[in-house]
C-alpha cells in the first residue's frame, strides 16, 4: 500500500538532490530508511521473551515473600517487614 505524505520544497529538494540517475522517490526513502529484517524481528520478539521471564521470577519472588511474611498487602499498599527471615 503506497502512503502518500505531503513536503515542503527544501525538503524535496533535498531529497531530490540524494536520489541518482533515474531513481524515484520511493527508492531514496527505501534507501535511507534501515531494513527491516528478520534478524531485528527476531531481536524483538528475544527482548519480549526476556521481559516476560523476568516478570515471572519478580511474581515469583513476590509470592515467596508474601509467604515469608516479609511482604505484607496493607489498605493503603504494601508494608515490607525488614525484620523478618
Amino acid at each position: 500500500m503506497k502512503k502518500t505524505i505531503k513536503i515542503n520544497e527544501e525538503t524535496h529538494r533535498r531529497l531530490k538532490s540524494l536520489g541518482k540517475k533515474g531513481e524515484t522517490f520511493d527508492d531514496i526513502i527505501r534507501r535511507l530508511l534501515p531494513p527491516e529484517s528478520l534478524s531485528s524481528r527476531g531481536r524483538r520478539e528475544d527482548r519480549m521473551r526476556k521481559l516476560e521471564d523476568l516478570a515471572k521470577i519478580a511474581k515469583r519472588k513476590k509470592e515467596e515473600e508474601l509467604k515469608s511474611g516479609k511482604l505484607e498487602r496493607t489498605d493503603s499498599g504494601w508494608r515490607v517487614n525488614l525484620g523478618a527471615d
